[in-house]
């Protein structure tokens, strides 16, 4: 038996008590699980590369150095708009941007701008075991009208 409050009324909470059914097996039918659970299969980038996730264990995160900013569209500067895109990219062996997908976008055509900007990024690659590696890695770029 429990006794729960509903404070969903706009008046005086109501207190009430409930029974829940039993839980439909027994402690017998409990097993004990891993420490952890399974890890998820190695997602392959279009050149047969495993992908690695930035802040994985043993990878070393990629730092970039040449980020120039995306220009205003006319529209965005029309509409006085500031805020910020995140997007996740996969920043290859060779230091270049590829993948790029809005996780969140503004209106105007600044995602577009956005995704073409990160063409022209440059930086040095995630290494595992110091080697270089692929790896995805989230962004925000900021607009900012002054």
């Amino acid at each position: 038996m429990f006794t729960l409050l509903d404070t969903a009324s706009a008046n005086e909470p109501e207190l009430f008590d409930t029974e829940f059914p039993l839980a439909p097996f027994s402690d017998a039918d409990v097993v004990e699980l891993e420490p952890f659970g399974p890890l998820a299969k190695p997602v392959i980038t279009r050149e047969g590369e495993v992908l690695y996730a930035f802040g994985s264990r043993g990878i070393k995160g990629p730092t970039c150095g040449r980020n120039p900013n995306p220009s205003y569209t006319e529209e965005a500067r029309q509409a006085r708009l500031n805020g910020s895109i995140v997007l996740d990219a996969v920043v290859k062996t060779d230091g270049k941007l590829d993948e790029g997908r809005i996780l969140r976008g503004l209106p105007f055509g600044l995602n577009q701008q956005a995704l073409a900007i990160i063409r022209d990024w440059r930086c040095a690659p995630g290494r595992k075991d110091g080697q270089p590696v692929p790896v995805l890695v989230a962004f925000e770029i900021g607009f900012r009208i002054k």
